[in-house]
């Protein structure tokens, strides 16, 4: 599956290249493989147009957008270093390498790639929209906000930049303005399961419970196996007090996309501290909350998870432990830290989570 940063690329892996006619069977071979997925011939096919034309930047960008398909994006990065030399003014080129390069994470670089790239074409949908990613990625959500918005000017009918503008509105609090936005994009692409996911996720924050179960069984007929449209319909069926059913959907979920982490995070909670609603399993809640830390190693919220799991499963040393380990999160708020503070003490107390909130 190509990953989601690289469908930016499409629109530039068919240029009309300048290659020797020798090579142009090569070519047209590679774009068949490439847009069937079969990267690893595609990659075969421009290897030997390269070395017919090595001059060709052309092919040297193809080659690097094939890679990028394959997440090999060392490789990518650099067969797009020689593109660029080669034809330094090309705005498609420099987008391409922003776009792998916010992919990997290494924003300063993707910035300024795209910078450039729109020094060179101010009407390059692919680079304003790649430039909104990153802003967004740095939470700089008004700047994103502009980005998107400039990408949608440009091209109205581009259904994605609603989309990834919605998601902006949304990290805003803006969720009327995130809803208006997911509309537009199911307006332009009925098809779009991720649109219809948004949209229900929108729907919730605004307590719109119904429609939001509505978009979310939508994305599912249209993807069955989006692991996000899952778990939301399993947050409407918690919110309904029908755990039986969420958990279901949760688990679905995770079945599709083990990585899952919200899902994860509602399975750990449920199953530790389901007693009332007749769902507890200590062991399943220690095992989806071990689960849910290596999908999201970094995040301060899947190991306190995982720490009120081990400590319905009666394993307070662990527990404790694992809470030490959240309280050296920097990303805590003051609230939370109070939060983990309390629950500290009751564990040191052996005593879980659930005994407080029986009480």
């Amino acid at each position: 599956m190509i990953p989601v940063a690289v469908v930016a690329l499409l629109p530039l892996a068919a240029p009309l290249f300048d290659a020797e006619q020798r090579t142009r069977g090569l070519v047209q071979k590679a774009y068949e493989h490439y847009t069937a997925g079969e990267f690893d011939k595609a990659v075969e096919h421009l290897t030997a147009a390269i070395k017919s034309s090595p001059d060709s930047a052309e092919l040297w960008q193809f080659r690097g957008a094939v890679r990028a398909g394959k997440q090999e994006y060392d490789q990518a990065l650099a067969d797009l270093d020689i593109a660029h030399k080669l034809d330094p003014k090309s705005a498609a080129i420099l987008c391409q390498r922003g776009v792998i390069r916010c992919t990997r994470g290494d924003l300063d670089e993707a910035e300024f790639d795209l910078i450039a790239a729109l020094n060179l074409d101010p009407k390059c949908v692919e680079a304003w929209r790649a430039r909104g990613v990153v802003r967004t990625t740095r939470k700089q959500y008004d700047l994103a906000a502009t980005d998107f918005t400039q990408a949608i000017e440009l091209d109205p009918k581009d259904a994605g930049s609603h989309v990834r503008r919605g998601d902006v509105r949304g990290h805003q609090q803006a969720w009327e303005k995130a809803t208006a936005d997911y509309t537009k994009a199911i307006d332009l692409d009925p098809k779009s399961a991720l649109a219809y996911c948004r949209r229900g996720y929108a729907r919730l924050e605004q307590q719109e419970y119904d429609k939001a179960f509505d978009d979310f069984n939508r994305a599912v007929e249209l993807d069955p196996k989006c692991a996000e449209a899952l778990t939301g319909r399993g947050v409407v069926h918690a919110i309904r007090c029908e755990y039986a059913d969420a958990i279901a959907e949760y688990e679905k979920a995770v079945e599709h996309d083990p990585k899952c982490a919200d899902a994860l995070y509602y399975l750990t909670g449920l199953y530790a501290l389901g007693t009332n609603e007749g769902v507890a399993d200590a062991e399943k809640a220690v095992a989806r909350g071990k689960k849910l830390v290596a999908a999201a190693p970094k995040a301060w919220w899947a190991r306190q998870a995982l720490a009120v799991a081990h400590a319905e499963a009666g394993d307070f040393d662990i527990a404790v432990t694992g809470m030490r380990k959240v309280l050296e999160s920097e990303d805590l708020s003051h609230d939370d830290r109070e939060t983990a503070v309390r629950i500290v003490e009751l564990f040191l107390a052996d005593k879980p989570l659930s005994s407080v909130i029986e009480e």
